[in-house]
């Protein structure tokens, strides 16, 4: 088993250690924070231990020269020239001297074992490499690494490859080209391993996976055919070949014919979630845990999915936000009780921000982000990067329920800023660090009623002029002459979101509630409530402290 790596000099990284131990590890974080590039030092680490041993390990000279690797066969991370390996492409430093990629590896099996190798640069088409102790013999796991990238699509034909011209399509993030090789492989050799995965196909998605006829003398390709189960349990008599099905279907047969390929490894698993409908996530985790603990094998998940890592245990979770991964800090003794009331992702995500921001629902955020565009607010771009929390309710309890369950487990200083309409009740009973700011109007749509700007909102939907008059009217009718008149400082008293029902119910126009956030697009910054400017003030202010 790995138990730690540290990478120097890789890509994104300059330095980083990342400590794994399990036997399932979950990389989570935003994209482009270095999952993917720590999936594959491990992959490379591996590789130039392989490389090693072939060009140089049975060599018995005292000084041990780099064995050449040309850049074009460097599958476990291929570049288009070699200096692209390095972190901000910098082979040497301020002085002239050269900068080696390192990669260490620590792990157990049986005894605790440590293995470095580290890459030189020589040129854009070629490097060297050698370990960091030439004497060291590298650990079996340096021969079992295998980097599975997310399915890209299933060619129409595949001829048969070996293992290693599969390594270099894998390395190259097509997997989905050698599909019917892996099944083909699992086929021949291991039968009660495909009548398994038969088995699971069936239950899945009610899809018979045939038997495999493959004769090299007689058809270059390998072809894999199914056939769909009606619900009366007959099958459809025409067979189907896998290059038909669905993307979802064949995402899973990747995962599983790569799983029971590769026993007694440690597998690099990018985004295993990836086509796969929520329902069929979970139970695909639990699928892949179970089989790498009958086949003695070390998972290491790369992912965005919610499902996955609300079904993982927190001490098996490594973030990657900002430059470095990070193992959580949290406080284990109250993480039970806080999962009562938050998932796991709530404590990844707040872990990572230490800000919280509620509101009402996800059409409240969408509103807050036209108005910024409009009115070219700093706060914008924050606004795609927030810890949001949608609470589906105006009820203050859930909001501080969740804060002080999350401020039970997350060490450090908690804040969360709450935006709350402003018919409710009061509170003054607020937890330190709980910031709240009530709406002077009655709710957040109540700010979106202006009647030039909903002219031009039904305008813009290609109903005017035929409805123009019954628009008009609707407005005149049914605003108050000073609302009428001065939107900007002035409000109706009942709810927002209720008289624009009215008028567009009026219009014939299928407008829901979530969608009134495209009426905000539609405003100019002069006809937006200056409370607005307040509250986005605020907003960038809280958000400056996480």
């Amino acid at each position: 088993m790995i138990k730690k790596i540290i990478i120097e000099n890789f890509k994104k990284f300059e330095k980083a250690e990342i400590e794994l131990g399990y036997d399932t590890i979950l990389f989570v974080g935003q994209n482009n924070g270095g999952k993917t590039t720590a999936l594959q030092a491990l992959s490379l680490w591996s590789f130039l231990a392989q490389q090693w041993q072939t060009k140089k390990g049975g060599s018995k000279a005292k000084k041990r020269t780099g064995a050449p690797i040309p850049r074009n066969e460097v599958w476990a991370a291929p570049v288009r020239e070699a200096r692209m390996l390095w972190n901000n492409g910098d082979v040497k430093d301020k002085k002239s001297k050269q900068v080696n990629i390192r990669i260490t590896v620590y792990g157990v099996n049986g005894e605790p074992w440590e293995y470095g190798m580290e890459a030189t640069y020589s040129n854009r088409e070629l490097l060297f490499c050698k370990p960091t102790n030439p004497i060291a013999q590298p650990p079996k796991e340096a021969r079992a690494v295998f980097l599975l990238p997310p399915l890209s699509g299933v060619q129409t034909s595949e001829k048969r490859i070996d293992l290693g011209a599969q390594l270099r399509v894998i390395g190259e993030g097509r997997p989905g080209e050698i599909l019917r090789n892996l099944l083909w492989q699992l086929h021949e050799n291991s039968p009660e391993k495909w009548g398994d995965l038969k088995r699971r196909v069936r239950d899945l998605f009610g899809m018979e996976l045939l038997p495999i006829h493959y004769n090299e003398l007689a058809d270059p390709d390998i072809n894999v055919y199914y056939q769909p189960i009606l619900p009366d349990k007959k099958k459809i008599k025409t067979p189907l070949e896998i290059a038909s099905a669905g993307s979802g279907f064949l995402q899973f047969l990747l995962l599983a014919a790569f799983m029971y390929v590769h026993e007694k490894s440690v597998l690099l698993i990018d985004e295993p979630d990836s086509h796969m409908h929520v329902f069929l996530q979970r139970g695909m985790f639990d699928w892949l845990q179970e089989l790498a603990k009958k086949n003695g094998s070390q998972l290491i998940i790369s992912t965005h999915s919610e499902v996955l890592v609300n079904a993982a245990e927190l001490e098996h979770v490594t973030t990657f936000f900002g430059e470095r991964p990070n193992k959580l800090r949290f406080r284990s003794s109250n993480l039970i009780h806080a999962l009562r009331e938050v998932s796991p992702l709530d404590v990844i995500n707040t872990e990572w921000k230490k800000t919280i921001f509620f509101a009402e629902g996800d059409t409240d955020l969408r509103i807050l982000k036209a108005w910024a565009g409009a009115m070219k607010h700093p706060i914008l771009p924050h606004l795609d990067n927030i810890n949001f929390r949608p609470l589906n309710t105006n009820e203050i309890g859930t909001a501080k329920k969740q804060f002080m369950a999350l401020k039970e487990v997350i060490e450090g200083n908690l804040e969360a800023f709450c935006l709350r309409d402003g018919d409710v009740s009061r509170t003054e009973d607020l937890p330190s660090g709980f910031h709240i700011h009530y709406w002077s109007r009655k709710e957040i749509e109540n700010y979106l009623i202006h009647p030039v700007v909903l002219m031009r909102f039904v305008e813009k939907r290609g109903t005017l002029p035929l409805f123009q008059k019954p628009a008009e009217d609707y407005l005149k009718d049914n605003l108050p002459p000073k609302v009428y008149r001065d939107s900007i400082k002035e409000s109706i008293d009942g709810n927002g979101s209720d008289f624009l029902k009215g008028f567009f119910d009026i219009l014939r126009l299928p407008i829901s509630k979530g969608e009134y956030w495209e009426i905000a697009q539609e405003m100019n910054e002069d006809e937006i409530p200056s409370e607005v400017h307040e509250v986005l003030d605020k907003l960038n202010n809280f958000l400056k402290q996480d």
